[in-house]
């Protein structure tokens, strides 16, 4: 209605109206139209993105926001300058203000439009409810009692992220995957969003909580990614076991593609060094755990960029549905010699199956 009185009367108490109208609804986003009845779905799209995106995108529209109410008012104000006679000395930026005057009707239904489809756009970036944060705290809760169960032996003082219990959900679209697989395909050559992605759904513990991580685990079985993809498409997969534990990766440093290829032109012009020696061992030791854990040795060498663990025992085990159909994969990783238990005693089974039965009176195994 207020962009309707504008195109009706383009004046400087309209613009001051729109601007107070949309100031005014700065914080009530949340009852605008009550998309968060109508329109859960979207918001629940715009949440598989990253926390840092979804920051950074938020944090953008709102700026964007701000800049076209300043534009409005300033559009409001520019209506009320008197243009001085042909003969009269031309006022500073005269041009832009005669534009402003008489293209007044435009730009506020433009400025005014542009302010909600980025209001709509700071919604859809939002962060989860309150009922969703208290359920996410419940289920972390639930899997810190499954991690006890996995994890009997823990000294008092061990870091909560050396061993970690992980939840991950089958989902059959997902147009967000970071890092790129690809140069230029995020989601890696001839794969695509509906290809089929293990993406985590919760996580032990209150440190690394962070959600970038997913597998593929597509229709075609055989390229299932990761310890995950392997239980999605098996039973129970395990690697890491025993004396064949996995490569200890915690020490090796990243090297770039410029140095890692001159070092590697070098030995092929048969010059040497102790450090060259030190980074082609290393590259076999992430060689053998890439193919152990079934990934790619760039997501390997992407998780020693980034300082993040690399497990040197993981075990995953698929998770049902009230149907009895499988929904998603939880695996149990360990960083230090405290491995995960048997998964196939009755001590295990029994935890499995208190947290199945608390996703399902969640409902979380149906969304």
């Amino acid at each position: 209605m207020v962009l309707l009185h504008i195109v009706q009367h383009p004046t400087r108490e309209s613009y001051r109206s729109i601007t107070l109208n949309l100031l005014h609804s700065q914080f009530d986003s949340i009852s605008l139209l009550n998309w968060n009845i109508r329109f859960s779905w979207l918001r629940k799209l715009g949440r598989r993105m990253p926390a840092g995106l979804r920051q950074f995108l938020s944090f953008a529209f709102w700026l964007l926001e701000w800049a076209a109410l300043v534009a409005l008012a300033t559009t409001g104000f520019a209506l009320d300058i008197q243009i001085p006679a042909p003969n009269q000395p031309r006022l500073f930026l005269q041009g832009s203000i005669e534009f402003v005057q008489s293209h007044a009707t435009w730009i506020g239904v433009s400025l005014g439009s542009l302010v909600l489809i980025l209001r709509i756009g700071r919604w859809f970036c939002g962060g989860k409810s309150k009922e969703a944060l208290i359920l996410d705290r419940l289920t972390t809760d639930a899997l810190d009692k499954l991690r006890e169960t996995c994890f009997p032996n823990l000294p008092a003082n061990e870091p909560v992220d050396h061993n970690r219990v992980t939840v991950f959900r089958h989902s059959k679209c997902v147009f967000w995957i970071w890092p790129f697989r690809g140069v230029f395909v995020p989601w890696g050559i001839g794969r695509w969003p509906w290809s089929g992605w293990l993406v985590i759904f919760q996580r032990s513990g209150h440190v690394t909580q962070s959600r970038t991580t997913a597998f593929l685990a597509p229709d075609d079985a055989q390229h299932s990614e990761g310890v995950a993809g392997q239980a999605w498409r098996r039973q129970v997969y395990r690697v890491g076991q025993g004396e064949r534990r996995l490569p200890n990766l915690r020490g090796v440093h990243y090297v770039g593609y410029p140095r890692s290829i001159w070092w590697r032109i070098r030995v092929f012009l048969g010059k040497t060094s102790p450090e060259i020696e030190e980074h082609l061992a290393t590259c076999m030791q992430v060689r053998q755990y890439a193919e152990a854990t079934h990934c790619s040795t760039r997501f390997v060498w992407q998780r020693i960029r980034k300082a993040r663990p690399c497990p040197t025992s993981i075990v995953a085990v698929p998770l049902l549905n009230k149907n009895k159909e499988r929904w998603g994969v939880v695996v149990m990783d360990s960083c230090n010699q405290f491995e995960c238990v048997d998964v196939h005693t009755p001590e295990f089974r029994r935890a499995l199956t208190r947290f199945e039965n608390w996703m399902h009176g969640c409902n979380a195994t149906d969304a």
